[in-house]
């Protein structure tokens, strides 16, 4: 994976993406009950939607970066996918099995069988009719290890023909969204959420080409921040085409600018917000753990005190994003680095190693 050293600014977009998806969640933790709760909570829900498509432009991206000249062998394809597997499953079998635990008692949707299905990445419909895994954040990593194994395969191609098809088979699959909508599997699946991947995977070919860095890092980080802002009002007024047609370029725009943005000095600002970017996994797998237990807050907001109710999203900016950076430090980067260690001295018979 590429290292916030090279894409400061990548770095520090991861965090705002997941600021974003804290707004969301925390937002409709406080809007519970109100009189106009749904208008709400479609507001919250647009920060959501903003900061998750944006990760997957991010990933796109550094995949798609890291690995252009990995393309043509077998070997890497397997060596690739081992790495993400690696990278992403350890971290959220302990945030999956954490919340199966505290959710347990409570029957339903959490038992055994939807477990295992979210631990494998199976897409499955709770009893509300959304795909909503054991960690209910986790559907978004359905589609990551999709993206994942689908770069994989291309990954044994040669370059052209691999990225060819990754981003022809995605916009295919996004084309078909509700072709088959009495299919579970094909309804997740064929959706335009995967577009996004491709915006990256654009970006990454555009960037290896033709660069245009600045040193400069607070004016890029701020257009960047407007852009998804303006994205999350267009959210609930435009239709859903020309919501497309707006956000998919705002995607590409936002991985584009962080990705050239490289100063020579960091500031101590600077530094803290890619240490948030460097967590954002965790505090994307662990956030509502803390929100959780901020409910007792929340849930004592009335009606109309928009004024507490902006102080407590700006505390729950605060203690969800502390949270994912004590997860990360604690739980994740020595888990990934145990992980890492022993598949380096595991023998590979023709395996090429290549930094993912």
């Amino acid at each position: 994976m590429a290292t916030a050293a090279k894409y400061p600014a990548l770095q520090i977009l991861r965090a705002v993406a997941a600021s974003f998806v804290i707004v969301d969640h925390a937002g409709n933790n406080t809007v519970q009950g109100w009189a106009h709760a749904d208008r709400l909570t479609h507001i919250a829900w647009s920060f959501g939607d903003v900061g998750v498509i944006v990760f997957f432009g991010i990933s796109g991206f550094i995949m798609t970066t890291t690995q252009f000249s990995s393309f043509g062998s077998s070997a890497r394809s397997g060596d690739f996918f081992l790495r993400r597997l690696l990278r992403i499953v350890p971290i959220y079998a302990v945030a999956t099995t954490f919340q199966y635990a505290n959710k347990y008692h409570l029957h339903g949707d959490y038992n055994w069988l939807n477990y295992a299905k979210s631990l494998l990445f199976i897409p499955y419909l709770d009893a509300g009719h959304q795909y909503a895994p054991v960690l209910a954040q986790g559907w978004t990593l359905d589609y990551e290890m999709f993206f994942y194994l689908v770069f994989a395969f291309s990954l044994s191609m040669k370059r052209w023909h691999g990225l060819a098809l990754s981003m022809v088979l995605f916009a295919a699959l996004a084309l078909l969204q509700g072709s088959y909508p009495r299919n579970a599997l094909a309804t997740f699946y064929l959706n335009h959420i995967l577009m996004y991947f491709v915006c990256g995977m654009l970006a990454g070919i555009i960037g290896h080409y033709h660069n245009l860095v600045t040193q400069r890092i607070l004016v890029p980080l701020v257009l960047v921040v407007m852009l998804m802002g303006l994205t999350c009002a267009f959210h609930g007024i435009l239709s859903e085409p020309l919501y497309l047609a707006w956000s998919m370029p705002v995607v590409f725009a936002c991985v584009t600018i962080c990705a050239n943005c490289r100063p020579r000095e960091q500031g101590r600002l600077q530094q803290a917000l890619e240490r948030l970017g460097d967590a954002s996994y965790s505090t994307y797998l662990f956030h509502g753990f803390m929100l959780g237990a901020l409910k007792i807050v929340s849930n004592h907001i009335s009606d109309g005190q928009y004024t507490l109710a902006a102080a407590f999203m700006l505390i729950s900016l605060l203690a969800c994003n502390a949270t994912g950076y004590a997860a990360f430090r604690w739980i994740e980067h020595p888990l990934t680095r145990f992980m890492n260690t022993r598949y380096r001295r595991t023998p590979r018979a023709n395996a090429v190693t290549v930094t993912t």
